[in-house]
């Protein structure tokens, strides 16, 4: 009699016979299969694949360092490793756009003085001192200072340049453009911690004369002027902030 015949009569399943698993043992055998790292490596990200090859570079390299004998050829390679996770963030940083340099830190447009002739009178003298930084700040307060001396705005003692910027031009539409890169300079100038030069002392003194003649074109055509027409909005507000 046969070994197939004997084990049928014994009554062993005949999946057994036939060498196959039963369905627990089949799902087990399916998930030891499953957790080899194989799989997982395939199901990697590309940020993942990514911090797995810097990992595995610099465990290359630090195992190769280990095998150097030399204590100058070791310490060249760690100024070499150091330089590269220098640049490294470096690029990082630069590419997000993160300012690398030191920025000042921020303070209020407008402190204490409101008067726009004293205001101007500062800034001169901050540029025949070419401190052009305290020049350009002055100026851009003066403007600001003038806007609500017109009634056209009111500030606020934590208004931000922006926000000055967008009530003035809610008022002087035309010079609205103007408003905003004044704005844009001073938060600049203020804020950025970068040098100041002549030439954004002059890039600011243009816009002045600019929102200076634009808001003469408005004033002249107010109610009771020669030529007549509408006033310019009255009463726009700029509130909250850093001026």
């Amino acid at each position: 009699m046969t070994p197939f015949v004997v084990r049928a009569l014994s009554g062993v399943p005949p999946q057994d016979l036939l060498g196959q698993p039963s369905r627990d043992e089949g799902q087990q055998w399916a998930r030891d299969e499953l957790s080899d790292p194989i799989y997982r490596e395939a199901d990697m990200t590309l940020f993942e694949r990514i911090g797995r090859a810097i990992t595995d570079f610099f465990d290359d390299l630090f195992e190769a360092a280990a095998g150097i004998e030399s204590p100058w050829l070791l310490a060249v390679v760690a100024v070499a490793v150091l330089a590269m996770v220098v640049l490294i963030v470096w690029w990082t940083r630069r590419s997000a756009g993160v300012r690398l340099e030191p920025t000042a830190p921020r303070q209020p447009v407008f402190r204490s003085e409101l008067d726009p002739v004293a205001l101007r009178r500062t800034s001169a003298e901050a540029a025949a001192a070419e401190d052009w930084r305290l020049a350009i700040q002055d100026l851009v307060r003066a403007v600001f200072a003038e806007q609500a001396a017109a009634k056209r705005i009111v500030i606020d003692r934590s208004s931000t340049a922006q926000e000055l910027a967008t009530a003035s031009g809610a008022a002087l539409p035309r010079s609205a453009g103007d408003f905003t890169r004044l704005a844009s300079v001073f938060d600049e100038v203020s804020f950025s911690g970068s040098p100041v030069t002549r030439e954004d002392w002059d890039r600011t003194r243009v816009l002045d004369s600019r929102i200076t003649r634009g808001t003469g074109s408005a004033d002249s055509s107010a109610p009771g002027s020669p030529t007549g027409g509408t006033a310019a909005p009255a009463g726009a507000t700029a509130d909250g902030g850093d001026a």
